[in-house]
């Protein structure tokens, strides 16, 4: 029989109470308190009996050591209280619950009392110093950039982090975030469409994720079309923040078939105005393009390819994303309307209800351009036999 039961630390208190119980520690604190601090990923998890209550057990792969010593045979687990085994379950209110594939910097406190029973010898178990306020979680906001949360702390710099844990333990060798070094990728995020000087212009983030920068190499955009298209019929631009990107960079399209094409964005090694940078990737970049264009429809943009430059060895991203894509509900241009006619007109009026010389019906013809696909309205029907302006 499978049973649940949930371990409050009080249930005299409200939640907001609760809250309110929470003392935060500073960084000097956990760290001093703190046997070992590391960089790591929670790749597998069991739970295991011990004195009538759950517990489970969270395996580490460590990226970094920023505190303390381990052997390369140990293998590091942290308690966590609750879990799930033989049909029960048990959670603990307001202690931390770890998830597979959570990464981030973890401070831990040796402990004996609540390990399993029988562990292997190579096997460290550990509590995380504070619960909640142990571990700082590393994950990338909706711009995909490093974001660093726990409990009373957030982070915009893994980095600065580390440096700080550093001071304050007299230590200088880890400079950096083991974690993040290990990431790669590209995101393109379709941040605005506006038209200015008579151009439409997309301003895309084609950024590095977790905040990191590159040396871009190339990208490559799939443009999906809504009706047939000749691209050649169109004029476009790139542009940066920088001179040095426009300097650096050179557009190009190609057509793949009436419904979609490739814009390709390639360094200019050959150019007169490149300039060498270890990192030319830029917060954004604008396409633009005449908003003619989009009387045909764009329904999509994604970005397919991209590499970047390390040192000499061009290197393909194996990761890349598309993220707010304003394309995907079919985008097309705003309607604009150039006249009316008949200039004047009889409200209310039917074509059989006209009189006078010349006649004149209640009938409008709006012209124009960028209406899409759009059906005739029959008003006139709908207007009642007697009625009258």
């Amino acid at each position: 029989m499978k049973s649940f039961y949930i371990i409050l630390i009080s249930s005299l208190f409200c939640h907001k109470m609760l809250n309110a119980q929470y003392i935060e520690y500073s960084l000097q604190n956990k760290v001093q308190n703190s046997e070992l601090i590391l960089e790591g990923k929670i790749t597998s998890k069991y739970s295991y009996i011990k004195d009538g209550l759950i517990y489970t057990a969270n395996h580490i792969d460590v990226c970094s050591v920023i505190y303390g010593n381990i052997r390369p045979s140990d293998e590091i687990f942290v308690i966590t209280y609750g879990g799930k085994i033989e049909g029960e379950f048990s959670s603990w209110s307001h202690l931390l619950t770890l998830e597979e594939n959570m990464e981030g910097v973890f401070f831990l406190k040796k402990n004996t009392a609540i390990t399993p029973n029988n562990p292997p010898s190579a096997n460290l178990y550990f509590d995380v110093y504070g619960h909640d306020q142990g571990f700082i979680s590393y994950s990338k906001n909706d711009k995909w950039d490093f974001i660093g949360n726990g409990l009373f702390t957030n982070l915009n710099s893994a980095d600065d982090f580390i440096n700080e844990i550093n001071t304050i333990t007299q230590q200088s060798i880890i400079t950096k975030s083991c974690l993040l070094e290990e990431k790669r990728g590209v995101v393109l995020n379709v941040d605005s469409i506006y038209v200015e000087q008579q151009n439409l212009v997309i301003r895309t983030g084609i950024k590095g994720q977790w905040s990191k920068s590159y040396n871009l190499e190339r990208a490559r955009l799939d443009i999906q079309f809504s009706s047939a298209v000749d691209i050649s019929s169109y004029d476009f631009s790139l542009n940066g923040l920088t001179s040095i990107l426009q300097n650096n960079y050179i557009i190009s399209w190609t057509q793949q078939d009436s419904f979609s094409a490739h814009l390709n964005i390639l360094k200019d090694n050959s150019s007169p105005l490149y300039s060498e940078l270890n990192s030319q990737i830029s917060p954004f970049l604008e396409i633009s393009f005449h908003p003619s264009l989009l009387t045909v429809g764009v329904s999509s943009v994604d970005l397919a390819e991209s590499s970047y430059r390390y040192g000499n060895q061009v290197i393909n991203f194996n990761e890349y994303a598309v993220e707010n894509n304003r394309f995907t509900k079919n985008y097309f241009a705003s309607p604009d309307i150039t006249s009316f006619s008949p200039n004047e007109v009889c409200a209310g009026i039917k074509a059989d209800q006209s009189s006078g010389m010349p006649i004149v019906d209640g009938f409008v013809i709006i012209n124009g351009n960028n209406f899409g696909d759009i059906d005739p309205s029959d008003f006139h029907n709908l207007i009642p036999n007697d009625y009258r302006v």
